[in-house]
């Protein structure tokens, strides 16, 4: 286990080079998945545990019981995984402290919810295509939950998207998004995409691109070009892709992770401790979705009538 505990130290040696998010404060349920992300990131990143954001969503999801049973004078459906109570955030706070020093856990989380800032943020706070990809997400969320599907297996879906932005980067990721395009344009839109600016060399070509596909580019995908046009004018050129960036140094730390166990422990405990770190995984996914679930919740009781 000692040398276990060094590789994991030496794994995470650079956690508090990334930058530091600021100071927040747990807030109500929110109907929007960027804020709800970011909201995990920072409670990670400060606490160095997911425990206190889990507690967060039990005590939301009893405010807005209460809420509910005020205005109809009746019980709210439960809108948390029927496992999620006090009794498992407990034993998970309590298996978390017997991992805790072994697995070098607080800075496992905080440089978890570091990288999810910055893939989701940017470097400069401005926002990567991870917001974009929420943004199309959530909205079809709502009407799934007011018809009463569970969000849980649509999960998956989003997950993909944010693993297709980690392996192919935003150029490429971007493009195939553009299916108004034929197989050829989306090539020729990828290759612009991969500049960081456009100069005068390359009016010609995007000039041709003007002519041809453009109009039929997402506003999005014009978006994205436009950034390149000013960034050449004002010599400051696009920043590389971080929502990639940030979220193939995640998925690479835990299969680093992963990989360290499988060589340094026997299979059964190395399989343990794996089974375990993303059984945590899926319990943040699932307190995601309950805080989206509630915050829907609490704006249909907001509402007048």
């Amino acid at each position: 286990m000692n040398t276990i505990r060094f590789l994991f130290t030496a794994l995470f040696s650079f956690t508090f080079s990334l930058g530091v998010a600021e100071e927040f404060q747990f807030k109500p349920a929110q109907t929007n998945l960027t804020s709800i992300f970011l909201r995990l990131a920072n409670s990670l990143e400060q606490h160095g545990s997911p425990v206190p954001y889990c507690q967060h969503i039990l005590a939301e999801h009893e405010r807005i019981r209460s809420k509910y049973s005020e205005k109809h004078g009746k019980e709210m459906g439960r809108l948390l995984p029927s496992y999620f109570t006090a009794d498992y955030i407990t034993t998970l706070e309590e298996s978390w402290t017997d991992f805790e020093e072994t697995l070098q856990l607080p800075r496992l989380a905080t440089k978890t919810g570091q990288l999810l800032r910055l893939a989701i943020n940017g470097e400069n706070g401005t926002g990567t295509t991870l917001v974009m990809v929420f943004n199309e997400y959530q909205d079809p969320a709502y009407s799934e939950l007011a018809t009463g599907k569970s969000l849980e297996a649509d999960l998956g879906h989003l997950s993909t998207e944010l693993l297709r932005i980690a392996e192919d980067g935003d150029a490429r990721y971007l493009a195939s998004r553009e299916a108004a395009l034929s197989e050829k344009e989306q090539s020729e839109f990828r290759k612009l995409l991969e500049k960081n600016t456009f100069s005068k060399t390359d009016f010609q070509t995007l000039e041709r691109f003007y002519n041809g596909p453009y109009d039929r580019l997402t506003e999005f995908g014009k978006s994205q070009i436009s950034k390149r046009v000013f960034a050449g004018q004002r010599g400051t050129p696009v920043t590389p892709s971080e929502a990639a960036r940030y979220s193939r140094e995640l998925y690479d730390m835990y299969s680093s992770i992963f990989h360290q166990l499988e060589e340094q422990l026997p299979q059964s405990r190395a399989n343990e401790l794996e089974s375990w770190i993303k059984s945590v995984i899926n319990i943040l996914n699932h307190a995601i979705m309950a805080e989206l679930r509630l915050g829907f919740m609490e704006r249909a009781l907001d509402r007048k009538g």
